[in-house]
């Protein structure tokens, strides 16, 4: 009976080992797919500028990013929702006359952080659309008509392209 249990537990550390595998190698393949070079290439960008269609089809099946990916599209969701609370709070001044006292010098204060997070946002977006290049714009760059057409296949969004 034990031996038959140790057998059986053996059995189940072995899957979990190879299921353990499997998924670092995943990572590792997501790490090389998010990768962007020092000069703003990613794969699907290399594929796509030298007109490698074979390669781009597997980058994008496989999860490439079409455009400037996650943590960019973090920091415009960052930025919308700063304004919008700012927005909130200047509208609550206009309706609520009986915290008009209050506000002002708290408006002055979410106003200038409003500033400060906006400029370290818009710095931080800036640089990062310096450094990075697009996959579409270099298939269109270098003239690669059967990579802009699976692009345009595939219907892909002019905003997954550029953002």
């Amino acid at each position: 009976l034990l031996k038959k249990e140790i057998c059986e537990v053996s059995k189940r550390c072995e899957s979990l080992k190879q299921l353990v595998d499997s998924l670092k190698r995943k990572i590792e393949v997501s790490k090389i797919m998010t990768y962007v070079s020092p000069s703003g290439f990613s794969l699907l960008c290399w594929a796509s500028a030298l007109g490698q269609l074979s390669i781009v089809e597997t980058l994008i099946n496989n999860g490439a990013y079409l455009g400037y990916g996650d943590d960019y599209k973090a920091w415009s969701a960052s930025m919308i929702q700063h304004v919008f609370r700012h927005y909130i709070q200047v509208k609550v001044k206009k309706i609520d006359n009986n915290i008009e006292c209050i506000l002002p010098f708290i408006l002055v204060q979410r106003e200038m952080v409003l500033k400060i997070g906006l400029r370290r946002l818009t710095k931080i977006m800036t640089e990062r659309r310096l450094f990075m290049r697009l996959p579409i714009l270099e298939a269109f760059r270098n003239g690669h008509s059967d990579v802009i057409n699976y692009y345009d296949r595939m219907n892909m969004s002019l905003y997954e392209g550029i953002l």
